[in-house]
């Protein structure tokens, strides 16, 4: 936290002259070149639409491809520009045809011309080029699904600053799957609320709609109501269609669905509650931003599909159908044409939860899925081409594949009239890791979306990486392999395979994702070393001799083990899996209860309970640790006593 805390200074400094963080441009000063231009090797491809009447370029273009061959010269193409839409600066239609110009042979495709103007229809680069992406940032939530230290308050306020400061608009703050618990989750949206109000702007709270069982109600409500009394001014609800083959943790009960109990009525009760709170809050009735990327959402409702393709049990290579198609249709058909849903969401999500999708698959059911929610821009009192007046953005949270594939996911998305992304920042959630922010960000740029660069301050992106990292897994040492921003990506291994240069193929003149002062970056890292010697040293005079003589005499069975088949994340684990850790650590016995069940005296429910009460307390414990783990057990089993100020008195 002292290392972040250093960084939030140093990024206050740079980005001092706007209240949240959203400055545009830095210190000049010989080190860092000093504004914030698009870097001169991102495709310079102009927004032209404002300059445009759709139909009037639509109709003529076709009018001066005579021969109907479906390419137009560019001498016609510059006349016809220059006549009918003299408002429309030369070098911005001469860029895309230029762009277009792929085999440069002095001529464009009509089809790629119309996309990359207009944005309907497409093909991938130009469509990649122009899009006005989404990314709803889940990077305060995120991670905690896969650290094995939780989130404190800290962690997440600390992580929220520096998102804001890099400029992301929305955020998911908390996840509501607690029910009765107290967890950080909540006292983080509680704190915000009471003291640091502003960082709610663009905010949002997650939680699932409620089945017909009275209990999942009365959670539902409680989440809404906080949602209410917190200021939060946006929600996220998600929608699972395939329930969890183990049966619902006992701390999530009622808030998974199955599709086969599941119908419209389910998300629309939801859908209903949450708008009569929005609208009592005093948020607008039709909430839909014409550019996500500039502005703070404020009354959105967004709805997250999860296992969308579990359900339709899609084939490789293969549009969704039959009678599992056909099912989902007809639910998102009856959503769609509910008037309140139409209005208030804004927001159509997939998410692949378990990383086993190929490639195709999200090109597949964005186009499939466009049948039902369509994207037309939602404009107040004024109906879409259907006569209505929804119309939806559409998001990819894709876990990382077991072929590699997650970010290549997000990008056929994109090119089958997707919109962007929810994920975090960095890579880390669940079981190993997922579509990111920033990952997504470069491919954007590297397709000449320069709107990217302009909507985010990413000249500080490689250290607010670093440091989320840190935050999350109480280093300060950085992964080699994680991209962009990796210790390994970032060195030279050999001349051979620079990417940073002065000229060359898509070269970049510097690392502009990392610009900093000498001094600064002298800081930086003098603070780091600080820190790493502080906790090696901690380590060493703080060991537990328990724990050693534990590894001492469990020698073989800690090197098979020490990461195991399951591991925990306090905020996320569920009991079996944490009962399932003990066992291969050998800490309980391997029997199960009834029917294959977590037996009742298993200390996998304190230790649950543990967790959560130990991050509300602002502490950090390894969770899947062996030795902290057989401590936590004993103390469970015979809760410690120590003098007032000893560490066991703080766990007592």
């Amino acid at each position: 936290q002292a290392v972040v805390n250093k960084t939030c200074g140093l990024m206050d400094k740079i980005t001092a002259k706007h209240p949240c963080f959203l400055a545009k441009e830095i210190a000049q000063t010989p080190e860092t070149g000093g504004s914030h231009d698009v870097p001169k090797n991102v495709p310079d491809i102009p927004d032209m639409k404002k300059f445009i009447n759709e139909d009037l370029l639509v109709n003529g273009i076709r009018c001066v491809d005579a021969n109907a061959d479906g390419s137009i010269c560019f001498d016609e193409l510059s006349k016809f520009f220059a006549t009918k839409f003299p408002d429309l600066p030369k070098e911005h239609y001469r860029m895309i045809m230029n762009f277009l110009d792929k085999d440069g042979d002095g001529t464009v495709s009509v089809q790629e011309l119309l996309t990359a103007m207009t944005g309907q229809d497409h093909n991938p680069g130009a469509r990649l080029a122009m899009v006005n992406v989404c990314v709803n940032d889940h990077t305060v939530r995120e991670p905690a699904t896969s650290t094995p230290f939780g989130h404190t308050l800290m962690t997440k306020y600390l992580t929220l600053k520096l998102m804001r400061m890099l400029g992301s608009k929305e955020f998911l703050l908390s996840s509501q799957y607690y029910n009765d618990d107290y967890t950080v989750e909540t006292q983080f949206v509680e704190w915000l609320a009471a003291h640091d109000p502003l960082l709610l702007e663009g905010g949002f709270i997650g939680f699932a709609p409620a089945t017909d069982d009275p209990e999942s109600v009365e959670y539902m409500d409680k989440y809404i109501d906080l949602c209410a009394h917190a200021n939060i001014p946006n929600v996220f609800l998600d929608v699972n269609l395939v329930d969890n083959p183990e049966g619902t943790a006992p701390h999530m009960k009622g808030s998974l669905l199955d599709l086969s109990k599941f119908n419209a009525r389910i998300v629309l009760q939801a859908v209903h509650k949450i708008d009569n709170m929005l609208s009592r809050k005093g948020y607008p009735d039709n909430p839909w931003r014409e550019v996500p990327a500039k502005t703070a959402p404020a009354g959105e409702l967004y709805v997250n599909f999860i296992n969308v393709l579990d359900w339709l049990q899609l084939q490789p290579g293969c549009d969704p159908s039959g009678e599992r198609a056909d099912r989902l249709g007809e639910i998102f058909t009856e959503l769609y044409s509910d008037k309140i849903f139409q209005r208030r969401v804004t927001a159509v999500v997939i998410e692949e939860g378990h990383g086993i999708s190929v490639p195709g698959d999200f090109r597949s059911v964005m186009k499939w899925m466009r049948n039902f929610f369509p994207s037309d821009c939602k404009v107040p009192g004024q109906p879409n081409a259907n006569g209505l007046v929804g119309g939806y953005r559409t998001m990819l949270h894709c876990h990382a594949s077991h072929t590699g594939h997650e970010h290549v996911s997000t990008l056929e998305l994109l090119e089958a009239g997707g919109d962007g992304i929810w994920a975090s920042f960095i890579p880390d959630a669940a079981q190993f890791g997922h579509n990111n922010i920033f990952v997504f960000l470069e491919n954007m740029l590297r397709f000449g979306n320069q709107d990217v660069w302009r909507s985010w301050n990413l000249e500080q992106a490689i250290e607010v990486a670093r440091h989320i990292y840190f935050l999350n897994f109480n280093t300060v040492t950085v992964p080699a392999s994680y991209h962009i921003w990796g210790s390994s990506v970032r060195s030279e291994a050999h001349t051979f395979f620079r990417t940073v240069a002065d000229r060359g193929w898509r070269r970049r003149s510097n690392n502009f994702y990392h610009n900093w002062t000498e001094s600064e970056i002298a800081e930086l890292e003098k603070d780091r070393g600080t820190i790493a010697l502080d906790s090696e040293q901690r380590r060493n005079q703080d060991r537990d001799a328990r724990n050693d003589a534990w590894v001492a005499n469990q020698d073989d069975r800690w090197r098979r083990v020490r990461e195991g088949d399951y591991h925990i994340a306090p905020l996320m684990g569920n009991v079996p899996t944490i009962h399932r850790r003990l066992q291969e650590l050998e800490i309980v016995a391997t029997g199960r209860g009834e029917h294959g069940s977590v037996p009742n005296d298993s200390p996998a429910y304190g230790l649950k309970m543990l967790g959560f009460a130990v991050m509300a307390a602002d502490l950090r414990a390894n969770f899947n640790d062996p030795g902290f783990l057989e401590q936590a057990v004993a103390w469970l089993r015979d809760p410690p006593t120590g003098p007032p100020g000893s560490t066991v008195a703080t766990w007592q």
